[in-house]
């Protein structure tokens, strides 16, 4: 079972007293941005170690990480 655009209703929300978003698509929006910014700080942490990883599989991690930490704050914040 997947999540379908028949299956989803279009219930914009204000998010941030800003924008008139629905909280799905607002929710795709913060993670991919939250991906692209851990892969930006990889890739300055790679450069600031001599285009090494610190430790195997940290572009995996950092991303997970990112996006847990982000997940947890917005969860125990509201």
């Amino acid at each position: 079972m997947g999540v379908y655009i028949r299956d989803l209703d279009y219930t914009p929300q204000p998010i941030a007293y800003v924008l008139y978003l629905d909280p799905f698509l607002a929710s795709v929006l913060g993670g991919s941005l939250l991906y692209l910014l851990s892969q930006k700080f990889y890739g300055f942490l790679k450069e600031k170690n001599g285009g090494h990883a610190h430790f195997p599989f940290e572009k995996v991690a950092l991303p997970l990480l990112f996006l847990m930490v982000a997940s947890g704050c917005l969860t125990w914040s509201i």
